[in-house]
């Protein structure tokens, strides 16, 4: 067992990753004690959130060792736009009034 640590940053430089990695292993060390023994700076978005934005760590946990921890995909206008239209229009007419025949 040891302590795993995911961090979401925008640092994109392999060289200044590199160097955020060691701060951020440094800094939890000197002021917790504990070893570091996995760390995964991963894209803005990536990890699970509750609905109020906390961050779902079982979930996160869970697909750590699943493997399968990953950015989101990148959505553009449109999409955003589409998809924000269709959740109205199945809103809209679920809440219409059925037709009742004759």
């Amino acid at each position: 067992e040891g302590l795993g640590l995911v961090a979401e940053t925008r640092v994109e430089d392999p060289g200044a990753r590199q160097e955020l990695e060691c701060d951020i292993i440094a800094r939890v060390q000197e002021s917790t004690g504990l070893r570091v023994s996995y760390l995964e700076l991963t894209s803005p978005g990536t990890l699970p959130r509750t609905s109020s934005g906390k961050i779902r760590r079982q979930e996160t946990r869970k697909r750590v060792l699943a493997g399968c921890l990953s950015a989101p995909k990148s959505v553009g206008r449109g999409t955003f736009l589409k998809e924000t239209l269709r959740g109205l229009w199945s809103q809209a007419t679920a809440t219409l009034p059925k037709k009742r025949s004759a």
